[in-house]
């Protein structure tokens, strides 16, 4: 068979020109960063994840980063491979109870040891390897995907409220956009219609298709979808938006039965896997105890062991299916993402200063002032986040069982816990539990009240000032005429934003300074439309009623979930009093009676298998034990399943303790 001669001569100029390109690659980028560089269109779905993820770097740069990560993973767990290896051989060699574990012969000594070693390695870098290029894009992906969809309402009521105004679709964009701080991932995706439009020079209607493509959100894609068929046909654009308003109110109305009916089934695998499994295994192995099958040693496994990982688990397949009714501002990840378009630009600083004294003296400066103001405004920073309040009752709760241990009262020795176990664990943990969570628990209460007032009262108030500045009557009159008439803690913020409208003369800065006075997620976006369409509009009416609907409508969905929740809630409690009744009863008809006939008759007793088999006192022990975290689970998974926060599950953890310590004490 003839080889062309012109084939001969280009193959090996091909391969050359590709070593050279390959060459140049390394010198520009590194031989990892290279080797990914040109194999690119394999990994097109993780650029996509990036991309959707807003992780502002290449797919090659990243699989670098990853591979490099993965390296150094997988050169840790070697070395840890190798000191365990150690340990065990020196245990090995100086114990005559060990058996060789290295191997018989040299050689297999040797293989074993490489394998284990290399297999480590392997594991620890693959596994490394799998959460940076597998993992950790798609929940990135799903975060954002959820926090898009949580806005979207919200979002669409803004544009709705702007171009009630009377502003374009495309200023109201830009308005939008520029609120990250307020509606988050959702402004974030609005940001990159702005930016199509600035940087590149693009239409509106491009900007929307690209930013349709590449968003996470279905939903999203499907709301940009249908404004794209509004602005080719030339409707109106202010009526469509008040219908996907419509329609975004039956989509949150749908999630929300489906969330609960999910609920439902949570709250009994909840009493099935915590109520009637550990009864059912106490009960078993209490009586394969009675005859000799197994020790005290199995039940323990399960109340200290088994029960608490099995409530993390479920408090993790309670979050999986539960979201916060709640926008969060979007934040950087790794400190990959660009900067927010939030009115201004983010300062760089130059490389040079870095190593400048000057300018180590002025991050010094910075960071004492910053936590100077922290200490200053401490109290008030602790008010408005109640979780801040561990880093003081905890260390007090501490102090508090220390202070018992060190004074005699308690012993916290496995004998003096059997002995009296629930004086013993009153003193070492339950009472500075109760220091370190009551504090927190009545200050996260009484937010969570203040808020729920504060939402209930604001579409009314937004009502009375919509109707009086339809009829003429002045802003600032108008706030004057609600101060006067409302309650509560709202009272005195509406005197506070009249008085800054008068003294300012600013009714937007007004509106923005009363939401950084409260920060409560359902009014943030309010008062940020009621700010904004101040601006833009003299119809302030308008922009009032629309901004009072929309609280009106997430207040009604509230008021129903927390119906709808309740039953599903009662059956949590009434599974955890049930778990205690039972508890009590085994301990008082069972356990007692036993522990009197070895009392009365300790020689019949010797040889009967229960007197062998088990301690009575232990089981006491164990059985008190198992109702105290029994309660407390079922008052976090209340907390969580009601509000989708475990410090509003404080207050019913809390009472559980109570309760199971008090009976325990009379009984």
């Amino acid at each position: 068979m003839s080889v062309d001669a012109g084939d001969a001569t280009r193959q090996p100029t091909d391969r050359h020109r590709h070593d050279r390109l390959q060459d140049g690659l390394a010198d520009e980028y590194g031989r990892i960063r290279a080797y990914f560089k040109q194999r690119a269109e394999r990994y097109h779905a993780l650029q996509r994840r990036l991309e959707q993820a807003h992780v502002r770097t290449t797919v090659d740069k990243y699989l670098a980063e990853s591979a490099v990560r993965s390296l150094k993973v997988a050169g840790s767990g070697a070395v840890l491979a190798v000191v365990v290896l150690t340990a065990v051989a020196v245990i090995a060699g100086t114990s005559d109870r060990v058996p060789a574990v290295m191997g018989n012969t040299p050689t297999e000594t040797i293989a074993w040891t490489v394998l284990s070693i290399s297999s480590t390695a392997i594991v620890c870098g693959g596994v490394m390897w799998g959460w940076d290029v597998h993992y950790r894009p798609r929940r990135l992906v799903s975060t954002r995907r959820s926090e898009i969809e949580l806005g979207l309402p919200s979002a669409i009521t803004f544009l709705y409220a702007m171009s009630g105004g009377g502003v374009d679709i495309i200023t109201a964009i830009r308005a939008l956009a520029d609120e990250r701080d307020v509606y988050g991932e959702i402004a974030s995706e609005f940001d990159l219609m702005v930016r199509e439009m600035d940087r590149f020079g693009n239409d509106l209607h491009t900007a929307i298709e690209n930013t349709r493509d590449r968003t996470p959100s279905e939903t999203l894609q499907q709301f940009l979808t249908n404004l794209l068929s509004v602005l080719e046909s030339g409707g109106d654009v202010s009526r469509f938006l008040d219908e996907e308003i419509d329609e975004q109110t039956e989509i949150a109305l749908q999630k929300q039965e489906s969330f609960v009916d999910r609920l439902g089934l949570i709250s009994e695998v909840f009493i099935a896997g915590f109520v009637a499994g550990p009864l059912f295994l106490i009960i078993t192995l209490l009586v394969l105890g009675l005859l000799g099958g197994v020790g005290v040693l199995e039940i323990a496994v399960v109340i200290y062991v088994v029960l608490p990982l099995g409530a993390v688990g479920f408090f993790l397949l309670v979050d999986l299916f539960a979201h916060a009714p709640r926008l969060t501002a979007s934040k950087a990840v790794d400190g990959q993402r660009e900067a927010g378009h939030t009115g201004g630009s983010m300062l760089s600083v130059d490389d040079s200063f870095e190593g400048s004294d000057r300018y180590r003296a002025y991050q010094r400066n910075q960071l004492r002032t910053r936590v100077r103001d922290r200490l200053a405004n401490s109290i008030e920073y602790m008010r408005n986040r109640p979780v801040l309040g561990f880093a003081i009752t905890v260390p007090v709760g501490v102090a508090l069982a220390v202070g018992a241990v060190l004074s005699g009262r308690v012993q916290p020795a496995g004998a003096a816990i059997v002995a009296d176990p629930v004086v013993t664990t009153l003193w070492v943990a339950i009472l500075p539990g109760l220091v370190a969570t009551v504090p927190v628990s009545v200050l996260y209460e009484r937010n969570r009240r203040r808020e729920r007032t504060i939402v209930d009262q604001f579409p009314d108030i937004l009502e009375t000032l919509a109707n009086a500045n339809r009829m003429g009557v002045t802003l600032t009159d108008a706030f004057k005429l609600v101060s006067k008439a409302s309650t509560g803690p709202l009272s005195d913020e509406l005197t506070t934003v009249r008085n800054d409208i008068v003294w300012n003369h600013d009714p937007s800065k007004a509106f923005r300074r009363l939401a950084g006075r409260l920060p409560i997620p359902q009014v943030a976006p309010t008062l940020t439309i009621i700010a904004k369409g101040n601006r833009i509009s003299g119809d302030l009416h308008d922009v009032l009623e629309i901004a009072a609907e929309e609280l009106q409508i997430y207040a009604r969905m509230e008021a129903a979930r927390r119906s709808e929740v309740g039953p599903y809630l009662a059956i949590v409690f009434i599974g955890s009093l049930v778990y205690l009744f039972i508890i009590v009863v085994l301990s008082v008809s069972f356990l007692d009676p036993m522990a009197a006939a070895a009392a009365s008759s300790p020689g019949e007793m010797e040889g009967s298998p229960a007197s062998i088999s088990i301690d009575i006192d232990v089981f006491r022990t164990i059985f008190f034990h198992s109702a105290l975290i029994q309660g407390i689970v079922a008052g976090l998974i209340g907390g969580k399943l009601a509000e989708n926060n475990l410090l509003s599950g404080l207050k019913y953890a809390i009472a559980l303790t109570v309760l199971v310590t008090v009976v325990f004490l009379v009984v």
